[in-house]
């Protein structure tokens, strides 16, 4: 039986080493990058690149390492998967009563969206993304 949820999948996320020499890759495979969003504080290039049906993956390439806790990626590969919501707050709500909890505290990026991460099974991260709501 299927449950009413609020959430979709949005992207899935990986760390690379050349940034340039994946979007070269991908765009062979007929990915175009949409986005790309800088993160100084982490020294992080976030690039979204989507395909003709809308899918999405999210690279994201440290460009300089960096001290901040959790910057550095365990590994190249694999960083998460990201869920869409309209309403992250009833999310959290409708998850807590499961017994799923977000890691940390909801944050809100500056100019951006509202995020949250869950640990899952078997070491997968979910990143829960809650965009503002557009006129």
């Amino acid at each position: 039986m299927r449950r009413e949820v609020m959430i979709k999948l949005n992207h899935t996320a990986f760390y690379v080493s050349d940034l340039n020499k994946v979007l070269e890759f991908f765009g062979h495979l007929g990915f175009e990058e949409k986005r790309r969003v800088d993160v100084p504080h982490l020294k992080t290039i976030l690039s979204f690149v989507e395909d003709s049906s809308g899918g999405v993956i999210e690279f994201m390439h440290i460009a300089d390492r960096c001290e901040v806790p959790g910057c550095k990626p365990p590994a190249f590969g694999y960083a998460h998967i990201g869920l869409e919501t309209d309403d992250i707050k009833a999310e959290e709500t409708r998850l807590n009563a499961e017994g799923i909890h977000f890691r940390d505290p909801i944050r809100q990026v500056p100019d951006g969206p509202k995020v949250a991460l869950i640990d899952g099974p078997d070491g997968i991260t979910i990143e829960v993304v809650e965009y503002p709501k557009r006129d």
